[in-house]
């Protein structure tokens, strides 16, 4: 990470995609998570975010306290997440953290819906992948920073 104007910057390596609505060029990157379900929530401004390490923290123990070795059910998930989101800061630019908020077109601010619009707690609990646009702020336990993706790959 580095610094610029004060406030911290992460640069990543991704890839660009047009905006279906406005045509502008999306520049995005994608954290990946094979550890078993991560809490991340985007803001409903689109602009930031949260992913700390403490939710989970929190996920680890109720996977450890869960006998069923096929882990926690959906429902006890879903609880947990929404426990997450009770507590959660304010995003830095506004809206507020939820379950369903998308990523949104930095250019037009229009959003993307996730998974084709069909709303599934067990897919969105599980996803292992954290789709992340140019400059939105990522709120963590000590702080947040700022990703900075540069293009690798042009994707159509």
């Amino acid at each position: 990470m580095t610094q610029e104007d004060g406030g911290s910057i992460e640069k990543r390596t991704g890839w660009a995609k047009l905006c279906p609505y406005c045509a502008q060029s999306i520049r995005f990157t994608k954290f990946t998570n094979w550890q078993g379900p991560v809490p991340f929530f985007y803001s409903s401004s689109g602009r930031d975010l949260l992913m700390r390490r403490s939710d989970r923290v929190r996920v680890d123990d109720l996977y450890k306290s869960t006998e069923d070795s096929s882990g926690p059910a959906i429902q006890e998930l879903k609880h947990l997440w929404l426990d997450i989101l009770g507590h959660a800061p304010e995003p830095p630019h506004g809206g507020k953290f939820t379950l369903w908020a998308n990523l949104r077109c930095p250019h037009c601010n229009t959003e993307f819906p996730y998974n084709r619009g069909i709303k599934d707690d067990r897919v969105r609990i599980h996803d292992p992948a954290v789709v992340v646009v140019d400059g939105v702020t990522v709120v963590e336990d000590s702080g947040s920073y700022r990703v900075s993706v540069e293009v690798g790959i042009e994707k159509g």
